[in-house]
Protein backbone atom coordinates (compact mmCIF):
# COMPACT_ATOMS: atom_id res chain seq x y z
CA UNK A 1 0.00 0.00 0.00
CA UNK A 2 1.19 3.48 -0.91
CA UNK A 3 1.27 5.90 1.84
CA UNK A 4 3.27 8.56 0.60
CA UNK A 5 2.07 12.06 0.77
CA UNK A 6 1.10 11.60 -2.78
CA UNK A 7 -1.26 8.59 -1.77
CA UNK A 8 -3.46 11.15 0.22
CA UNK A 9 -3.38 13.63 -2.62
CA UNK A 10 -5.47 11.02 -4.33
CA UNK A 11 -7.75 10.46 -1.36
CA UNK A 12 -8.30 14.24 -1.25
CA UNK A 13 -9.58 13.54 -4.64
CA UNK A 14 -12.08 10.85 -3.98
CA UNK A 15 -13.03 12.45 -0.53
CA UNK A 16 -13.76 15.98 -1.70
CA UNK A 17 -15.67 18.09 -5.09
CA UNK A 18 -14.50 21.68 -4.83
CA UNK A 19 -11.34 21.60 -2.70
CA UNK A 20 -9.80 18.88 -4.31
CA UNK A 21 -9.88 20.91 -7.19
CA UNK A 22 -8.84 24.51 -4.88
CA UNK A 23 -5.90 23.06 -2.84
CA UNK A 24 -3.84 22.43 -6.23
CA UNK A 25 -4.00 25.81 -6.59
CA UNK A 26 -1.97 27.26 -3.57
CA UNK A 27 1.76 27.14 -3.42
CA UNK A 28 3.83 24.87 -1.06
CA UNK A 29 4.33 24.60 1.85
CA UNK A 30 0.44 26.13 2.25
CA UNK A 31 -1.00 23.53 0.00
CA UNK A 32 0.26 20.37 2.05
CA UNK A 33 -1.16 22.45 5.26
CA UNK A 34 -4.20 22.64 3.90
CA UNK A 35 -4.51 19.53 1.89
CA UNK A 36 -3.89 17.93 5.71
CA UNK A 37 -6.25 20.16 7.24
CA UNK A 38 -8.71 19.38 5.05
CA UNK A 39 -8.12 15.49 5.59
CA UNK A 40 -8.42 15.44 9.06
CA UNK A 41 -11.13 17.53 8.88
CA UNK A 42 -13.08 15.20 6.78
CA UNK A 43 -12.43 12.27 8.89
CA UNK A 44 -14.25 14.43 11.53
CA UNK A 45 -17.17 15.02 9.01
CA UNK A 46 -17.32 11.17 8.17
CA UNK A 47 -17.78 10.07 11.84
CA UNK A 48 -20.15 12.86 12.41
CA UNK A 49 -21.76 11.28 9.32
CA UNK A 50 -21.55 7.66 9.84
CA UNK A 51 -24.15 5.92 8.22
CA UNK A 52 -24.10 2.59 9.92
CA UNK A 53 -23.40 4.23 13.26
CA UNK A 54 -25.98 5.07 15.99
CA UNK A 55 -25.83 8.41 17.19
CA UNK A 56 -24.73 7.47 20.68
CA UNK A 57 -21.89 5.57 18.73
CA UNK A 58 -20.96 8.39 16.53
CA UNK A 59 -20.63 10.86 19.67
CA UNK A 60 -18.16 7.52 21.10
CA UNK A 61 -16.35 7.79 17.97
CA UNK A 62 -16.04 11.62 17.59
CA UNK A 63 -15.31 11.24 21.18
CA UNK A 64 -12.43 8.63 20.39
CA UNK A 65 -10.88 11.14 17.61
CA UNK A 66 -10.95 14.30 19.96
CA UNK A 67 -8.41 11.97 22.38
CA UNK A 68 -6.02 11.22 19.98
CA UNK A 69 -5.95 14.84 18.56
CA UNK A 70 -5.37 16.43 21.79
CA UNK A 71 -2.87 13.53 22.25
CA UNK A 72 -1.36 12.42 18.65
CA UNK A 73 0.33 9.15 18.53
CA UNK A 74 0.12 7.05 15.20
CA UNK A 75 0.34 4.23 17.15
CA UNK A 76 -2.87 5.29 19.02
CA UNK A 77 -4.36 6.22 15.55
CA UNK A 78 -3.51 2.35 14.15
CA UNK A 79 -5.51 1.19 16.90
CA UNK A 80 -8.42 3.36 15.95
CA UNK A 81 -8.07 2.94 12.01
CA UNK A 82 -8.48 -1.15 13.00
CA UNK A 83 -11.67 -0.29 15.10
CA UNK A 84 -12.88 1.64 12.01
CA UNK A 85 -11.86 -1.21 9.47
CA UNK A 86 -14.01 -3.81 11.08
CA UNK A 87 -16.91 -1.68 12.54
CA UNK A 88 -16.99 0.15 9.01
CA UNK A 89 -18.67 3.74 9.87
CA UNK A 90 -19.14 4.60 6.51
CA UNK A 91 -21.40 3.00 3.56
CA UNK A 92 -19.04 5.53 1.83
CA UNK A 93 -15.84 3.49 0.46
CA UNK A 94 -13.94 6.77 -0.01
CA UNK A 95 -14.85 8.20 3.37
CA UNK A 96 -14.48 4.62 4.99
CA UNK A 97 -10.61 4.60 3.23
CA UNK A 98 -9.97 7.89 4.22
CA UNK A 99 -11.00 6.64 8.34
CA UNK A 100 -8.56 3.21 7.72
CA UNK A 101 -5.74 5.74 6.39
CA UNK A 102 -6.26 8.02 9.46
CA UNK A 103 -2.39 7.07 10.68
CA UNK A 104 -0.87 8.15 7.28
CA UNK A 105 -2.70 11.28 8.03
CA UNK A 106 -1.34 11.92 11.39
CA UNK A 107 1.73 11.05 10.52
CA UNK A 108 2.18 13.31 7.46
CA UNK A 109 0.73 16.03 9.94
CA UNK A 110 3.21 15.39 12.56
CA UNK A 111 5.96 16.03 10.06
CA UNK A 112 4.69 19.50 9.77
CA UNK A 113 6.02 22.98 11.20
CA UNK A 114 5.04 22.58 14.93
CA UNK A 115 2.87 25.72 14.63
CA UNK A 116 0.61 24.20 11.97
CA UNK A 117 0.27 20.55 13.46
CA UNK A 118 -0.93 22.73 16.46
CA UNK A 119 -3.05 25.07 14.39
CA UNK A 120 -4.59 21.75 12.79
CA UNK A 121 -5.03 19.83 15.24
CA UNK A 122 -6.86 22.52 18.31
CA UNK A 123 -9.05 23.75 15.52
CA UNK A 124 -10.56 20.39 14.53
CA UNK A 125 -10.88 19.42 18.49
CA UNK A 126 -13.02 22.42 18.54
CA UNK A 127 -15.08 21.31 15.43
CA UNK A 128 -15.20 17.89 17.06
CA UNK A 129 -16.89 19.60 20.28
CA UNK A 130 -19.32 21.18 18.08
CA UNK A 131 -20.19 18.25 16.22
CA UNK A 132 -20.92 16.34 19.63
CA UNK A 133 -23.03 19.10 20.72
CA UNK A 134 -25.33 18.72 18.16
CA UNK A 135 -25.35 14.91 18.27
CA UNK A 136 -26.24 14.91 21.55
CA UNK A 137 -29.34 16.61 20.96
CA UNK A 138 -30.57 13.50 19.85
CA UNK A 139 -33.06 14.10 16.91
CA UNK A 140 -30.50 15.07 14.12
CA UNK A 141 -32.42 18.11 13.27
CA UNK A 142 -32.15 21.97 13.85
CA UNK A 143 -34.72 24.17 15.09
CA UNK A 144 -34.31 27.96 15.00
CA UNK A 145 -31.96 29.79 12.69
CA UNK A 146 -29.32 30.69 15.95
CA UNK A 147 -28.85 26.74 15.58
CA UNK A 148 -28.30 26.56 12.22
CA UNK A 149 -25.69 29.60 11.97
CA UNK A 150 -23.73 27.55 15.32
CA UNK A 151 -23.81 24.41 13.31
CA UNK A 152 -22.41 26.39 10.01
CA UNK A 153 -19.56 27.88 12.86
CA UNK A 154 -18.76 24.42 14.01
CA UNK A 155 -18.58 22.95 10.42
CA UNK A 156 -17.23 25.62 8.26
CA UNK A 157 -16.25 28.98 10.38
CA UNK A 158 -13.62 27.05 12.38
CA UNK A 159 -12.17 26.21 9.02
CA UNK A 160 -12.30 29.73 7.51
CA UNK A 161 -10.40 30.64 10.55
CA UNK A 162 -7.80 27.97 10.35
CA UNK A 163 -7.01 28.96 6.27
CA UNK A 164 -6.58 32.43 7.47
CA UNK A 165 -3.92 31.78 10.35
CA UNK A 166 -2.60 29.32 7.80
CA UNK A 167 -2.68 32.13 5.05
CA UNK A 168 -0.77 35.05 7.49
CA UNK A 169 1.91 32.89 8.84
CA UNK A 170 2.81 32.01 5.51
CA UNK A 171 2.75 34.92 3.67
CA UNK A 172 3.50 38.83 4.11
CA UNK A 173 0.28 40.44 3.86
CA UNK A 174 -0.65 44.12 3.69
CA UNK A 175 -4.17 44.10 5.34
CA UNK A 176 -4.09 44.02 8.99
CA UNK A 177 -5.17 40.17 11.05
CA UNK A 178 -8.20 42.32 11.97
CA UNK A 179 -9.02 43.18 8.82
CA UNK A 180 -8.82 39.47 7.78
CA UNK A 181 -10.18 37.55 10.10
CA UNK A 182 -13.34 39.97 10.49
CA UNK A 183 -14.64 38.07 7.34
CA UNK A 184 -12.69 34.84 7.69
CA UNK A 185 -15.70 32.65 9.56
CA UNK A 186 -18.04 34.24 6.69
CA UNK A 187 -15.97 32.54 4.13
CA UNK A 188 -16.33 29.55 5.76
CA UNK A 189 -20.17 29.59 6.41
CA UNK A 190 -21.60 30.84 3.34
CA UNK A 191 -20.06 27.66 1.41
CA UNK A 192 -21.28 25.55 4.24
CA UNK A 193 -25.00 27.37 3.96
CA UNK A 194 -25.16 26.85 0.27
CA UNK A 195 -24.19 23.09 0.29
CA UNK A 196 -27.35 22.71 2.61
CA UNK A 197 -29.65 24.31 0.44
CA UNK A 198 -28.46 22.37 -2.06
CA UNK A 199 -28.71 18.74 -0.01
CA UNK A 200 -31.66 19.48 1.56
CA UNK A 201 -33.27 16.44 -0.21
CA UNK A 202 -30.73 13.64 0.03
CA UNK A 203 -30.04 15.09 3.81
CA UNK A 204 -34.19 14.57 4.46
CA UNK A 205 -33.84 10.95 2.91
CA UNK A 206 -30.97 10.13 5.67
CA UNK A 207 -32.94 11.50 8.39
CA UNK A 208 -30.89 14.57 9.01
CA UNK A 209 -32.61 18.07 8.69
CA UNK A 210 -30.49 21.36 8.89
CA UNK A 211 -32.99 23.58 7.31
CA UNK A 212 -35.55 24.37 10.36
CA UNK A 213 -39.28 23.40 9.48
CA UNK A 214 -40.70 27.12 10.30
CA UNK A 215 -37.66 28.90 9.04
CA UNK A 216 -38.85 30.58 5.97
CA UNK A 217 -35.89 29.67 2.56
CA UNK A 218 -35.79 33.32 1.71
CA UNK A 219 -34.39 33.95 5.02
CA UNK A 220 -31.80 31.13 4.67
CA UNK A 221 -31.46 32.25 0.98
CA UNK A 222 -30.37 35.53 2.37
CA UNK A 223 -28.31 35.14 4.89
CA UNK A 224 -26.30 32.46 2.72
CA UNK A 225 -25.68 35.76 0.20
CA UNK A 226 -24.74 37.67 3.15
CA UNK A 227 -22.47 35.33 4.68
CA UNK A 228 -21.53 35.05 0.45
CA UNK A 229 -20.79 39.06 0.15
CA UNK A 230 -18.86 38.80 3.30
CA UNK A 231 -16.65 35.73 1.85
CA UNK A 232 -16.09 38.93 -1.19
CA UNK A 233 -14.64 41.23 0.91
CA UNK A 234 -12.22 38.44 2.46
CA UNK A 235 -11.09 37.60 -1.44
CA UNK A 236 -10.75 41.37 -1.77
CA UNK A 237 -8.59 42.18 1.44
CA UNK A 238 -6.22 39.12 0.18
CA UNK A 239 -6.37 40.91 -3.26
CA UNK A 240 -5.53 44.23 -1.66
CA UNK A 241 -2.85 43.08 0.57
CA UNK A 242 -0.86 41.51 -2.38
CA UNK A 243 -1.31 38.18 -1.92
CA UNK A 244 0.03 35.42 -4.01
CA UNK A 245 -2.21 34.54 -7.23
CA UNK A 246 -2.48 30.89 -5.90
CA UNK A 247 -4.04 32.09 -2.97
CA UNK A 248 -6.50 34.15 -5.02
CA UNK A 249 -7.56 31.50 -7.07
CA UNK A 250 -7.94 29.13 -4.23
CA UNK A 251 -10.43 31.47 -2.47
CA UNK A 252 -12.08 32.61 -5.81
CA UNK A 253 -12.66 29.04 -6.81
CA UNK A 254 -15.13 27.94 -4.35
CA UNK A 255 -16.46 31.24 -4.01
CA UNK A 256 -17.43 31.35 -7.45
CA UNK A 257 -18.94 28.08 -7.67
CA UNK A 258 -21.05 28.98 -4.28
CA UNK A 259 -22.96 32.08 -6.05
CA UNK A 260 -23.26 29.96 -8.98
CA UNK A 261 -24.83 26.80 -7.05
CA UNK A 262 -27.32 29.06 -4.64
CA UNK A 263 -28.16 30.74 -8.09
CA UNK A 264 -29.10 27.38 -9.55
CA UNK A 265 -31.03 25.68 -6.25
CA UNK A 266 -32.69 28.96 -6.16
CA UNK A 267 -34.39 28.85 -9.48
CA UNK A 268 -34.39 24.55 -10.00
CA UNK A 269 -34.51 23.44 -6.43
CA UNK A 270 -32.06 21.43 -3.90
CA UNK A 271 -29.88 19.05 -6.06
CA UNK A 272 -29.26 21.54 -8.41
CA UNK A 273 -25.60 21.74 -9.01
CA UNK A 274 -22.71 23.90 -11.79
CA UNK A 275 -22.55 21.98 -14.87
CA UNK A 276 -18.73 20.20 -15.46
CA UNK A 277 -18.35 22.43 -18.10
CA UNK A 278 -19.00 25.33 -15.90
CA UNK A 279 -16.81 24.43 -13.38
CA UNK A 280 -13.64 23.79 -16.09
CA UNK A 281 -14.49 27.17 -17.37
CA UNK A 282 -14.11 28.65 -14.03
CA UNK A 283 -10.55 26.40 -13.36
CA UNK A 284 -9.27 27.88 -16.99
CA UNK A 285 -9.96 31.52 -15.77
CA UNK A 286 -8.12 30.86 -12.31
CA UNK A 287 -5.18 28.61 -13.85
CA UNK A 288 -1.76 29.18 -12.23
CA UNK A 289 1.01 29.67 -15.47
Amino acid sequence: MDHSMAALGQLLEKTSRTFALAIPLLPEPTQTDVGLAYLVLRIADTLEDADNLTTEEQIASLHEFASLLENPDVSRAFKFAQEWAVRQPSANPAYQELLERTPQVISHLLLRDQWVQSLILRETRRTVIGMCRFLAAGDRELRSLADLRLYCYYAAGIVGELLTEIFVRRIPLRSSRAELFSDARAFGEGLQLVNIVKDADDDDRCGRRFLPVDLDHDVVFDLARSDLRRAQQYVYELRRSHAPKGYLAFTELPLRLAWATLDRVAKHGPGSKVPRSDVERLLAELAIP
